[in-house]
C-alpha cells in the first residue's frame, strides 16, 4: 500500500512527501521540482531595491534546502538498493509479516500524521516568514512614507512661517492704509467744508457784485445824465459867452463912439444921451458853472452870475 501527502503554500512552491511500503519497508522522499519553484525568484517583482537583498537571502536558503533534499534522495536510493540486495540473499525464506502489518500501518499512519503536522508547521513557519517579510516591506514603506511626510511637514512649516511673515506685513500695510484712509477722509471732510464755505462766499460775492453792478449802472446813468446836463449847460454857456462877447464888443464900440464925441458938448447933454442909451438897452443875466471832474466823478461845482445890458 502507498499514501501521498500534498502541501500547498500560496507563496512557496508545492512539495510532496510519500511513504511507500512494499513489504521491504522501503522509505522514499519525493524530490522537489526546480520548475515548480521557479516562481520564487519572481517574488521580488514590484518590490523596491531595498527588499531585493532579503529576497536573495531567501533564495539562498531555498537552494540549500533543495541540496539537502537531493542528498536525502541519494541516501534513500542507496538504502533501497541495500534492502533489495538483502532480500535477494534471503531467497525464498518468506516470513509471515501479517502480525506486524497492523502495528506498522499504525506507525506509518502516525509518521504520516507527524509529517503532515511538520509540513503544516513548516508551512506556517514559511507563512510567518513571508508575513514578516511583508511587514518589513510595509514597515520600510511606512518609514519612507513617514520620512516623506516629515519632509512635507517641514516644507509646510516653512511655508507657514513665510505665510505668517507675509500676513504680518500685510497687516502692517493694512494698518498704514487705514491711517492713510482716515487722513484722506479728514482731508475730504475739510475739502467739503472749504467747498461749502467757498460756495457761500461765491454766492455772497455774487450778490454783492450784483448790487455793485446795479450801483455802477445807477452811477453810470447819473453820470450820463450829468454829462447830458453838462453838455446842455456848456451849450448854454457858449451861447452866453458868445452873447457876452458880442455885448462886450458893442459896449466897446459904444464906448469908443462916446469917447470920439467932442468935449464941446455939455455935461447935461452927455448925461441925457448916456441915460437914454442905457434906457434903450435891455439887461441880461449870465450864469457861469464851473465843474471839477476826476476819473469820471464830479468833485466840485461852482455857479457864478453876471448882469449884462443888451
Amino acid at each position: 500500500s502507498a499514501s501521498m501527502v500534498l502541501l500547498n503554500s500560496p507563496r512557496r512552491a508545492s512539495s510532496a512527501l510519500s511513504l511507500q511500503g512494499d513489504g521491504s519497508r522501503g522509505l522514499r522522499l519525493a524530490s522537489y521540482s526546480p520548475a515548480s519553484m521557479s516562481h520564487v525568484g519572481r517574488i521580488g517583482t514590484g518590490v523596491n531595491i531595498n527588499q531585493q537583498d532579503e529576497l536573495q537571502g531567501l533564495n539562498k536558503r531555498l537552494a540549500n534546502y533543495l541540496s539537502k533534499v537531493k542528498t536525502l534522495e541519494i541516501a534513500n536510493k542507496e538504502l533501497e538498493i541495500k534492502i533489495k540486495n538483502c532480500m535477494a540473499k534471503r531467497g525464498n525464506d518468506i516470513r509471515d509479516w501479517s502480525s506486524y502489518e497492523k502495528p506498522v500501518m499504525n506507525v506509518c499512519k502516525q509518521v504520516q500524521e507527524t509529517n503532515m503536522d511538520n509540513a503544516g508547521l513548516t508551512l506556517q513557519l514559511d507563512n510567518c516568514e513571508l508575513a514578516s517579510d511583508d511587514f518589513k516591506v510595509k514597515w520600510q514603506s511606512e518609514s519612507d512614507l513617514r520620512q516623506s511626510v516629515d519632509q512635507d511637514l517641514n516644507g509646510l512649516r516653512k511655508i507657514l512661517d513665510d505665510t505668517n511673515v507675509g500676513r504680518m506685513q500685510l497687516e502692517s500695510q493694512i494698518e498704514a492704509m487705514n491711517e492713510e484712509l482716515s487722513y484722506l477722509r479728514k482731508n475730504h471732510l475739510e475739502i467739503n467744508s472749504l467747498e461749502d464755505t467757498l460756495e457761500d462766499n461765491e454766492e455772497r460775492t455774487a450778490a454783492e457784485l450784483q448790487t455793485l453792478n446795479l450801483n455802477i449802472l445807477n452811477l453810470e446813468q447819473q453820470l450820463a445824465d450829468l454829462h447830458t446836463k453838462q453838455n446842455a449847460q456848456n451849450v448854454e454857456y457858449q451861447i452866453l459867452l458868445n452873447t457876452k462877447m458880442r455885448l462886450q464888443a458893442e459896449i466897446n464900440t459904444y464906448r469908443g463912439l462916446l469917447e470920439a464925441e467932442g468935449s464941446s458938448q455939455s455935461e447935461q447933454q452927455s448925461n441925457r444921451t448916456h441915460v437914454s442909451t442905457i434906457g434903450d438897452k435891455k439887461a441880461k443875466k449870465v450864469i457861469i458853472i464851473s465843474q471839477k471832474i476826476v476819473n469820471g466823478k464830479m468833485i466840485s461845482e461852482k455857479h457864478e452870475s453876471e448882469e449884462m445890458l443888451g
